[in-house]
């Protein structure tokens, strides 16, 4: 995954967003909606953002 690839449309959240938001001390799914609002909005990225939130929170990403 590109660390520019956007996760939610709405917000313009991006990878690189969801890493930021873990340096930060976000260390939930929630702690990063919260942060980011991603997938608050249409809800269309719901899935793939939570997922994608998910993924940097537990290291499990991996960066082209």
């Amino acid at each position: 995954m590109d660390v520019n690839e956007r996760v939610c449309g709405c917000f313009n959240v991006t990878v690189k967003d969801l890493i930021k938001a873990k340096e930060n001390g976000c260390n939930s799914v929630e702690d990063m909606i919260k942060e980011t609002k991603m997938a608050t909005s249409c809800k269309r990225c719901k899935d793939k953002a939570e997922l994608t939130a998910l993924k940097v929170i537990l290291n499990r990403l991996y960066i082209k």
